[in-house]
């Protein structure tokens, strides 16, 4: 898994990676869901994979954490075992519901049995 964050301001702290994980039961999905793509295109969901984000501080007493689930789309269903791919690009901080202090932060991305970072920003 690859993740980085790029600071943009107090209230924006946009989030972007890609995943390739084994496909586990709890990841796959056989609801039928269809996300519209660009254009209108139908993009069926086979799997979705959680991905955590941690964003730690020196005097930060607890870490703030941004929980997400990421769609992988494909026609074919996902079998257990199957190799997940994704990518994503997400704003951490939209809605207005935190803004960060200034400071120096770390960022961490957990996404099944893998962590990536420290990635470092200042806000």
């Amino acid at each position: 898994m690859a993740v980085g964050a790029k600071f943009v301001s107090s209230d924006r702290l946009p989030v972007y990676g890609t995943l390739a994980v084994r496909a586990r039961d709890w990841h796959i999905r056989e609801s039928g869901t269809v996300h519209l793509g660009m254009g209108g295109k139908k993009l069926p969901v086979v799997a979705v994979v959680p991905v955590t984000l941690l964003v730690v501080a020196l005097d930060l007493p607890i870490p703030h954490r941004f929980d997400w689930g990421v769609p992988v789309y494909g026609e074919a269903p996902a079998h257990k075992g199957d190799v997940l791919r994704g990518n994503f690009a997400i704003d951490a901080l939209a809605g207005g519901q935190m803004r960060l202090n200034a400071g120096t932060y770390q960022a961490y991305a957990i996404c099944d049995t893998h962590i990536q970072g420290p990635q470092s920003f200042t806000v």
